[in-house]
This record gives structure tokens, sequence and C-alpha cells, in this order.
């Protein structure tokens, strides 16, 4: 008995490539429409609403069913529809024993924070803004930041030039503040269209935090009164005309507020998971909403839960939503029937991470994994049967069918329908005639 060794290295490095091809193409396949679902606190209705988004039009609900139409929609939430509001002369406009005019109902702030900004690196290279430029606008410096473990460095990248004295400057105005590398977590925001600029944040490795400014092209560097809990490994910075929080401060299992008072706050947050979790947090005026979504390879639509705080992050409300039953059953068979056609998955990209990666998944319902791979695996026989059988010398083929064709069939068995085309394209893995 004989093995083509060559081709089957061919048979599993095509395994490999359709365990990436066959069920990337099955998602594209079986995609559903688009639907969204978010919920965010109404400081009129005291309530949720949750809007139901497809591709061609949203629904706002309550949470108890009933629909609201378009103007009911804006005044539920008067901080996000403000510009609707002050159209038809809404402002100043009361909630409570609290009035707001149309500038202070802008004063709102936005943030999400994603598995990827606590499962990657920390940022290794960006720019730091001068926060007191002469024009009226932030503007992109010349030269880069780097960040190492030893200190800062800074280089002018279309000149090839490292700015030493500069990384000095800034260097030793850190260590005078007592700050030591290397730097557990790092962050800030270089968009040069924000409302003005707060520099950069960093936990060093004493879990001192701090911030570092560039005025007028000096280093400004402030500790603040606080220390980062144990475990932070990321760190966001937002700037907003609200200037309630400088940024984020993201553990494992919770998220704590930089506050402009410089006080460290953390978010009533039940089962947060950073490197799953997404959060999304709404600061108004007058409240905070939190959604907090969970990214799971075995549920694509799992529930996800929304809480709201006052001011002072008292939680006055709390509430789970959950995805139509029509469609996380859907979803579930989109799920359970992918293993059909291959028990193995590979994937490159993943919603918690950034960049490629080779990652591999096996199958998660075994039911269906056996029905592809015996059905695969019948294929093959029968393919291979009707061509053992032609020709004059049939019937002394069909003796060795057994011999020629159990290591493919053996393969075929474990990885189903991209073992049977990978090995149907290499041709016999086995053969029982000697080569001369």
């Amino acid at each position: 008995m004989h093995f083509y060794k060559a081709r089957l290295a061919i048979v599993f490095i095509g395994i490999l490539v359709l365990s990436w091809f066959i069920p990337q193409t099955y998602w594209r396949v079986t995609r559903s429409d688009y639907f969204g679902l978010s919920a965010t606190y109404s400081p009129t209705r005291e309530a949720f609403v949750i809007r139901e988004s497809t591709a061609v039009r949203s629904v706002l609900r309550t949470e108890d069913g009933q629909i609201l139409n378009g103007r009911e929609m804006r005044m539920a939430l008067p901080f996000m529809y403000r510009m609707d509001l002050q159209k038809w002369n809404k402002f100043p406009i009361t909630i409570g024993e609290n009035t707001f005019d149309f500038n202070q109902a802008s004063q709102t702030q936005i943030g999400r924070l994603r598995p990827r900004m606590f499962n990657d690196p920390m940022p290794g290279v960006t720019v730091l803004l001068e926060s007191e430029p002469e024009g009226a606008s932030l503007e992109l410096p010349t030269d880069l930041m780097i960040v190492t473990d030893t200190g800062l460095k800074f280089v002018r990248a279309d000149k090839k030039e490292v700015l030493t004295e500069k990384a000095k400057r800034f260097n030793d105005a850190l260590a005078s503040a007592g700050i030591v590398f290397p730097l557990k977590a790092f962050g800030n925001n270089p968009d040069p269209l924000k409302p003005f600029d707060e520099g950069a944040f960093m936990v060093d490795a004493k879990n001192q935090v701090a911030q570092l400014k560039m005025v007028r092209g000096e280093p400004i560097v402030k500790v603040m009164p606080y220390s980062a809990p144990e475990g932070t490994r990321a760190l966001t910075v937002s700037e907003s005309a609200l200037r309630h929080h400088y940024g984020t401060l993201m553990t494992p299992t919770a998220v704590y507020l930089m506050m402009y008072d410089d006080t460290l706050q953390p978010l009533p947050l039940r089962d947060y998971r950073a490197e799953s979790d997404t959060l999304t947090l709404w600061t108004t005026p007058l409240t905070h909403s939190m959604m907090k979504t969970r990214f799971s390879r075995d549920e694509m639509m799992g529930d996800f839960t929304a809480t709201a705080t006052n001011r002072d992050f008292k939680v006055i409300a709390e509430t789970t939503v959950s995805y139509p039953p029509e469609r996380r059953e859907r979803e579930a068979r989109v799920q359970e029937w992918v293993n059909f056609f291959s028990p193995m998955m590979i994937s490159q990209l993943t919603p918690t991470r950034s960049g490629v990666f080779f990652d591999v998944s096996f199958a998660r319902a075994p039911i269906v994994t056996l029905l592809g791979n015996l059905v695969a695996l019948a294929l093959y026989l029968a393919i291979q049967w009707v061509l053992t059988t032609r020709g004059n010398n049939g019937n002394r083929r069909r003796q060795a069918f057994l011999r020629e064709n159990a290591l493919a069939a053996g393969i075929i068995a474990v990885f189903g329908l991209p073992a049977l085309v990978a090995t149907l394209t290499a041709g016999s893995l086995m053969t029982s005639t000697k080569r001369s």
C-alpha cells in the first residue's frame, strides 16, 4: 500500500482554506436584513424608550409596547432631538424641577467602549495636539509621539528626524511629577475636529493617573489625586462641551469615569466583562443612560441591559431588552446549520480584537455536524465506487476499494464537506499498485 504524501499535504491545506471559505460564503448567503435594537432613557417619560431599526425605517416604542410617532419620539428624548425642539419653539423646556435652554440641552456627551479597546495592546504611536493653538481650530502636529517602556519619543517621519530635545523636556516633566515607566495604560483623542484638547492620560507602573498636555510647545503634567484600580488595562479620552468627565478607565469587570472634579466615579454596571461587552454611555445635563451588549459566539442576538442614573449616579431605572423571538430563532438555526457544511471554522477577523488572526473554532451542534459529515462521506464513497467499478478491471479494483479509500474516508468523516472537496480535487491518497 502506497501513500501519496504530497496529495495528503494538499488535502490538509485545502481543508484549512475551505474551513474559512465555506463558512464565510454561508454567512453571506444566509445573512438577514439589518435589524438594530437600542434603549435610551427618557427623562420626560421617566422610563426607557426602545428603538427597533431596519434598513428602511425605525420604530420607537415604550417598554410596555406603545408605539411612539415622530413627534412623541422627539419629545421623549429632548436632549437627543434638541434641533427639532428648537424648530418647534419648545425651549426653554422644563423637566421635573429643572429648566433647560437650547445651549444647556446641547451639552451632552456620548461614548462607546468596545472590547477591542480593552483587548488590544496599548497604542504605541500617536500624536499629541497643541492644547492652546494660536488659531481657532486644533491642528495636527508635524511630529509623532511614540510611547516606549522607558519614556516618550518624538519623531518627524517626513524628515526622518528624532526630536531628542523635545523628548527630554517631556520625559523630565513626567519624571519630576513622579511618573514611573512602563505605563500600564495610555490614551488620548488625536482628532483635531474636537472642540478642545485635554491632552493624553496615562496610568504608570505605580497605578498613578496623570494628564499630559502640550501648551505652547511645553509639557504640562497633572497627577490626579486618585489611583487607578487594580487591573486597569485600557484608558479612553473623549472631550465634550459638557465637561463632565475626561474619559474612562477600564478593568476586566468595571468602568470608571475620570471626572472633571478630580474624582474617580465607578459606573453601576452588573456583570460587566470588558473583553466581550460593548458599553454605550449617553450623558445629558440630567441623567446618564447606559446600554450594555455582549458578543457571544453561541448567541449572536442575546439580551442586553440598559441602566439609567441621575446626576449622582444613583440608579433610577433598569431594564432588559430582548430581540424578537422569530429573529432569535432564525439566527439560532443559521448558527446551528453552518456546522453541517463545515465542522471546523477558521476566521481571520473578530469583533473583540483588532487585526488579522488565525482563529479556529469547532462545531457546537454535534448532531448537525455528524449529519453533515455522514452526507459528505456517503457522497465520497458513492463517487469513488462509480469510478472504481468502471472499465475492464472493475472486479479486481472492487477488491481494493476499501483499502485505497480508507484514509480519505477517515479524513472526510472528521472534517466533512471541506475534506470531501479537497480530497476529490487532490485525487486518490492511497493505492495498492506499486510504482515501477
